[in-house]
């Protein structure tokens, strides 16, 4: 009895972990190249308009290629910095592209943090607890230590976020706010380093 139990409890955890691991949907893809425009479509609706400085370098993107999105600092100061330095890098070889803002949509948003028991304490040691981040599509992510220890950093509930995938590691990046570079003067969408939860076995 008790080892069908425990048959049904593991696939039971298994589905709910499948559940949460479900990455694929967070990958981008090029939809569509313009090279009079200078911009590439992404799966995800967004527009990214390539910088000046780097015109044709578009034309480098086939249709169906996997790409990525990574963060990147403009002045805070000139307000038409983010079309001269950019707004994120995309791809493998860093192509410096800003958003076009009627395309900038996202359909989840931060919900908040909790305390997750990962090992339950036992006669002579301590429960072991990771923070969690909840995001509104019901996906579950380990957020790294530096985790809230910076206001300049903080999330807050109903945060558009954007779910980010770069050679192995993922982020959080928020689409509302904005961290600032002190001394240097310069911008970017607040971020967080995280990884899938529960762990993928």
């Amino acid at each position: 009895m008790f080892k069908r139990l425990l048959i049904v409890f593991v696939s039971f955890c298994s589905l709910l972990s499948a559940a949460n691991h479900d990455l694929e949907k967070y990958l981008l893809y090029v939809t569509a190249i313009d090279d009079e425009f200078h911009s590439i479509a992404l799966s995800n609706g967004w527009v990214c308009n390539v910088n000046e400085a780097f015109w044709g370098r578009e034309k480098k993107y086939e249709i169906g290629d996997e790409v990525s999105l990574q963060v990147m600092f403009w002045v805070a100061s000139e307000e038409e910095s983010i079309k001269t330095w950019g707004e994120f890098l995309l791809g493998e070889d860093s192509l410096q592209v800003w958003i076009s803002e009627d395309s900038k949509s996202s359909d989840i948003s931060y919900v908040g943090t909790t305390s997750e028991c990962v090992t339950p304490g036992g006669w002579f040691t301590s429960p072991v607890y990771k923070k969690c981040i909840h995001l509104s599509d019901g996906s579950k992510w380990e957020a790294s230590d530096r985790w809230d220890r910076d206001e300049n950093q903080k999330f807050y509930e109903g945060d558009r976020i954007f779910v980010s995938y770069h050679q192995g590691k993922w982020q959080l990046i928020n689409m509302d706010r904005f961290v600032i570079v002190p001394i240097i003067g310069f911008t970017g969408h607040r971020f967080a380093d995280i990884t899938p939860f529960p762990p993928i076995p």
